[in-house]
């Protein structure tokens, strides 16, 4: 008999040092849902009024947001707008498992931990549910304060202990465990009700919209990156949409025609638009033997044509057609990016070619979707944004923005009054007087203004070429991206007349030369000048 008893003992004595180890865990779980319980009706209560809990911020950039229409920054708002209103029906059901739980356990029930494991679990759930609801379907991030460490910490500790609560008590009898198996189907069944009835909810506020910015995101994942270093070499050029360096040549457009001018001067023509139509160029860009070349008025099918030239016979052939009322293309990393209206007034998307492949615009594929075309897209983001490859903000793109790096230049006359009348229209924010400042404008930093009675500009290798209005004519100086290093290179002698100060100026780069445009009423025409960097010899040219 003392045998049986001492027996019993032996075999009781795991039993008793379980249900030890079961009080101590007990008493954490309850501590935990306690908190949860104060946390949940906490946040809720915060949220009620539709405001979010945690900060969040869009992922996107400005330049990205404003170009196609602010849909990132208004879906956001919308997200701000339903999320916190189905996330306090998610936590009264937390609140209500947990106080179960509670009563259960005054009770003596021994199913009490079955409702305290799903209540631990949904609180996870949906605090996990909410940050993703965020930062997956709003393309957004939370600020990162302490609110948002206590509430990550609490939720991998909601998590970490249900999970522990699931692996310690799936010991118990199997009796116990199948009555507790229809308590926990009734739980899980009620958990699922909650999260399926929130989800539907934001499915049906928030689907249609996150249909088009998922879309639109998708996208933007595809544009490269890092800056295009092809366009960064000859910034300058490319801005002015007139002339493009290759390997010794500039070929330069004047709406009529294209010309070759190479690095003694010597100036060839190499194309003639055909017909008798307006002709204006909107950009010129060499690759692999060819250019491609904006012209209005090829054909009566289209307002503007993107022309392939040939720089070994001349030839030329329609390579697309640009439709919106914004006509912009270029070529970068051996694509063809150009816009296309749509059924949406105002509205392009924007599509490429590959120039490596089967040169038709039937083959073209959608590059970037929804742009608003008459507010968002201007050339300068056209440049700075598909071309370039710098989507950081630039919030006052200018006419003549060029850049180094992050670092964005553009002129401006700082004593421009909007107020005051001009000869120059007394609308453009820089006139041609001599009192036009050269800026350096980076993100996120004060304005800094570098060089002062700047008339033009033009950045080539990352270096500044800029014109300064001299006693008999231009000085044309060059410098680094700082201002420094200024250094004349020559003067083009261009007779002034008093009356007559304020022509307009234009220069062009190459390696080793520049080419520079002077035009002025009482000079009948526009003067074109090469200008040897080396030896700073200057000599007018001939452009008809």
């Amino acid at each position: 008999m003392n045998e049986l008893k001492e027996t019993n003992n032996i075999k009781e004595n795991p039993k008793a040092q379980s249900a030890e180890e079961r009080h101590w865990f007990t008493d954490v779980e309850k501590l935990f849902a306690v908190f949860a319980a104060v946390i949940c009706g906490y946040i809720a209560l915060t949220i009620k009024n539709a405001e979010p809990f945690l900060i969040f911020v869009s992922r996107h950039s400005y330049i990205n947001d404003m170009l196609h229409d602010h849909i990132f920054r208004d879906y956001l708002e919308i997200v701000n707008e339903y999320v916190p209103k189905a996330v306090p029906y998610l936590l009264l059901a937390v609140i209500v498992l947990l106080v179960a739980s509670f009563i259960m356990d005054y009770e003596k029930s021994e199913h009490g931990y079955v409702l305290r494991i799903a209540g631990m679990l949904m609180a996870s759930l949906t605090g996990l549910g909410y940050i993703l609801v965020y930062v997956i379907f709003g393309f957004a991030e939370p600020v990162m304060n302490a609110k948002v460490y206590v509430f990550l910490s609490f939720i991998a500790v909601g998590f970490v202990l249900a999970i522990i609560s699931c692996i310690y008590y799936g010991k118990k009898r199997a009796g116990a465990r199948t009555k507790a198996l229809v308590l926990k189907c009734i739980t899980a069944v009620c958990v699922l009700g909650c999260f399926v009835g929130a989800g539907f909810y934001l499915a049906k506020n928030l689907g249609a919209e996150y249909k088009v910015c998922h879309e639109v995101n998708q996208l933007l994942k595809e544009h490269p990156a890092d800056i295009n270093q092809d366009i960064a070499y000859q910034i300058g050029n490319v801005q002015k949409r007139e002339a493009t360096w290759h390997d010794g040549v500039m070929y330069y457009t004047t709406g009529k025609a294209i010309w070759k001018i190479d690095d003694s001067g010597t100036v060839e023509k190499l194309y003639s638009m055909p017909g008798e139509g307006e002709f204006y160029a909107y950009g010129i860009y060499y690759y692999e033997g060819y250019l491609y070349v904006g012209c209005a008025g090829y054909s009566g099918e289209a307002p503007f044509s993107v022309l392939q030239v040939s720089v070994a016979d001349g030839s030329a052939k329609e390579v697309c057609s640009l439709t919106s009322n914004r006509k912009f293309f270029g070529v970068v990393d051996g694509k063809l990016l150009y816009t296309t209206a749509t059924e949406e007034e105002y509205v392009a998307d924007v599509y490429c070619i590959d120039l490596k492949g089967t040169i038709d615009e039937k083959e073209a594929v959608l590059y970037d979707k929804g742009v608003n075309s008459l507010t968002g897209l201007d050339r300068e983001i056209w440049l700075q944004k598909y071309l370039y490859g710098y989507v950081d903000d630039m919030y006052w793109p200018n006419d003549d923005y060029q850049f180094i790096g992050e670092n964005g230049y553009y002129i401006y006359d700082l004593k421009y009054d909007p107020d005051e009348p001009h000869d120059y229209g007394g609308e453009y924010p820089y006139s041609y007087n001599g009192d036009c400042t050269l800026i350096l404008d980076k993100s996120d930093v004060p304005t800094e203004y570098l060089l002062e009675q700047v008339v033009n500009f033009n950045i080539f290798n990352d270096t500044i070429y800029y014109m300064q209005e001299g006693k008999t004519g231009y000085d044309i100086y060059s410098c680094d991206e700082s201002g420094g290093n200024q250094t004349l290179l020559a003067s083009v002698p261009v007779a002034f007349e008093e009356s007559d100060y304020g022509c307009s100026t234009n220069m062009l780069v190459g390696e080793g030369f520049i080419v520079c445009e002077v035009y002025a009423k009482y000079l009948e025409g526009t003067y074109r000048y090469f200008v040897n960097i080396e030896t700073g010899e200057v000599k007018e040219i001939e452009i008809p």
